[in-house]
């Protein structure tokens, strides 16, 4: 038999609740229902394990500290969950572009000064 959908989301409010109000095994139920979705859509959008981890890591960690905030007139709590994915992951991705662009721009001064001092 089929869990109920209706059922599964008023579980999943009640986690947020009681994870709000510091209930670590709250925390952990709603750990292992959101984990593998939530690491895929980093994943997905990374492509690189350790990222990916590092994203999931962050976004339970906010959602720790956020979960008092969480409104369910806004969306389900899956659909926030990942859109403390999504964010996180676009981050981290603006990061490695910041990153690559500044390695290249290093590159370009070390060859022009080499050039300079031939």
């Amino acid at each position: 038999m089929e869990p109920d959908p209706a059922k599964e989301l008023e579980a999943e409010i009640e986690l947020l609740k009681r994870i709000g109000q510091g209930d670590r095994r709250s925390f952990e139920e709603l750990y292992d229902r959101f984990a593998g979705v939530l690491f895929s859509t980093a994943y997905r959008m990374l492509k690189n394990q350790q990222a990916a981890e590092d994203v999931l890591q962050d976004v339970f960690i906010q959602i720790w500290k956020k979960a008092p905030l969480y409104d369910s007139t806004r969306g389900r709590p899956l659909t926030w969950a990942l859109t403390l994915t999504r964010n996180k992951a676009i981050d981290v991705l603006r990061s490695m572009q910041r990153r690559s662009s500044l390695q290249g721009d290093v590159q370009q001064i070390v060859q022009s000064f080499e050039h300079s001092q031939d």
